[in-house]
């Protein structure tokens, strides 16, 4: 791996940091918008029937949701 390579790998895996980051922001703030800022449009998640499978911007939505309920 040259430098140019070394430099880019570092790039990717610290977005990947930030958006891990983010999403765990938005689940223990049970922020709606900012866990739909962090999919793709066309993204899937799958958390298994008892919670949410679906499209990644509904997650945001849906498990906010179940983690509310779950807290009362």
């Amino acid at each position: 791996m040259n430098d140019v390579e070394a430099v880019r790998a570092a790039a990717d895996r610290q977005q990947i940091t930030d958006l891990i980051h983010r999403y765990c922001r938005s689940v223990d703030r049970l922020d709606v918008p900012l866990g739909r800022s962090i999919w793709h449009e066309d993204a899937i998640a799958d958390y298994g029937e008892a919670v949410y499978r679906g499209g990644g911007r509904g997650e945001s939505l849906e498990v906010r949701t179940f983690l509310r309920r779950q807290m009362d």
